[in-house]
């Protein structure tokens, strides 16, 4: 009787530890460790990673631009003819149901693309297939000629 009384006690105990060391937050990189992991027991290989990086800029009045640096790391050789700009790594900024209308334009002689949503719009263009750099900003703030001026003057075009 006394080892029922103790063990019972003490294995629902380890039980309920157990069972909240599953529930406690863990850190970004190890969810997307155990994710990645179990996608890849179901047959899916890693093709890239897109890692965002965004700076916020506001003039005296208020209005705010994002600029949205987009760097992808590709698990395997990257075809010759990847396209440009990479939308896998713009639609890591841009939500694509939310876009209204799309513009082809050119950012120092590079392809790029100009998204209107309800909430504003992107200017959106890749340097190479690693490097991504998209521009969100208010059309009624700023206006397209002045974001178009912006990203021509960016280090970032020039490598």
């Amino acid at each position: 009787m006394f080892k029922r009384t103790f063990f019972l006690p003490l294995l629902l105990a380890l039980f309920l530890t157990a069972c909240g060391e599953e529930n406690q937050p863990q850190e970004p990189s190890a969810m997307f460790d155990r994710v990645d992991a179990a996608l890849q027991s179901q047959g899916y290989e890693r093709e890239s990673v897109t890692r965002v990086v965004t700076a916020v800029l506001a003039d005296e009045q208020g209005n705010e631009i994002l600029y949205h640096y987009c760097e992808t790391s590709f698990f395997g050789e990257i075809p010759s003819d990847f396209p440009l700009p990479n939308l896998s790594a713009i639609q890591a900024v841009v939500e694509e149901d939310k876009i209204q209308s799309t513009e082809v334009c050119k950012v120092c002689a590079l392809d790029a693309l100009r998204y209107r949503t309800k909430d504003g719009s992107f200017l959106c263009w890749s340097t190479d297939p690693e490097h991504t750099l998209v521009i969100q900003y208010d059309p009624s703030a700023v206006t397209d000629a002045e974001i178009m001026a912006m990203a021509e003057s960016l280090p970032a075009n020039q490598q």
